[in-house]
């Protein structure tokens, strides 16, 4: 079966659907390319999606995604610049599993801190080729495992991507042990060559 795509004429309704239903408790987003048009329009619409949600929160004062516990963003084409454009900390507070597939996450960055409210997640998985730069792998870990006092499972499929020098540098904010009393599950799955 082909997908169906919204015209340029139907994506304001589709956005201003997703935003107004504020009692969303899940959501699958699946983006695919139109065909001859390439991925940037997919992350062209799903940028300006949770552009949208974040100017609800400025405006409202509240999100309209509060009771929003599961999302699922499956868009294999798409090639992040940033992982900055994701701020679920603030648009849905309550998020406690999220799932992310992408083709590729180029600078990792903005995974580290307040793209999740960590409090409350309770299962994690991204799934991309990921660069990380400097020691952004292994603060990501220290900060998810830290922080998310919940968190029974978490999983990073990367596909073996850089990762630079395999020697790290804490900073000195980082103190260890790192302990997670509900973690059951553990994945962090480097595919080389994949």
């Amino acid at each position: 079966m082909t997908p169906t795509h919204p015209t340029p004429e139907e994506l304001p309704a589709l956005t201003s659907f997703l935003i107004q239903t504020t009692t969303w408790r899940s959501l699958r987003l699946k983006l695919v390319a139109i065909p001859g048009s390439g991925p940037a329009d997919t992350w062209a619409w799903l940028n300006s999606l949770f552009i949208a949600v974040g100017g609800v929160l400025r405006t409202e004062n509240s999100s309209c995604w509060d009771t929003l516990q599961k999302l699922d963003i499956e868009a294999r084409d798409v090639c992040l610049q940033e992982f900055i454009h994701l701020p679920f900390a603030t648009i849905a507070p309550n998020l406690r599993e999220l799932k992310i597939s992408f083709h590729r996450i180029l600078n990792s960055y903005r995974m580290v801190e307040g793209f999740i409210n960590p409090k409350k997640l309770r299962r994690l998985e991204i799934n991309a080729r990921i660069t990380w730069k400097d020691d952004v792998l292994p603060t990501f870990w220290y900060h998810t495992l830290g922080q998310a006092a919940n968190l029974e499972s978490a999983k990073v499929l990367d596909y073996g991507c850089d990762s630079g020098s395999s020697i790290f540098h804490f900073s000195g904010t980082v103190s260890f042990p790192v302990s997670n009393l509900t973690l059951t599950t553990l994945a962090p799955d480097q595919r080389a060559g994949s």
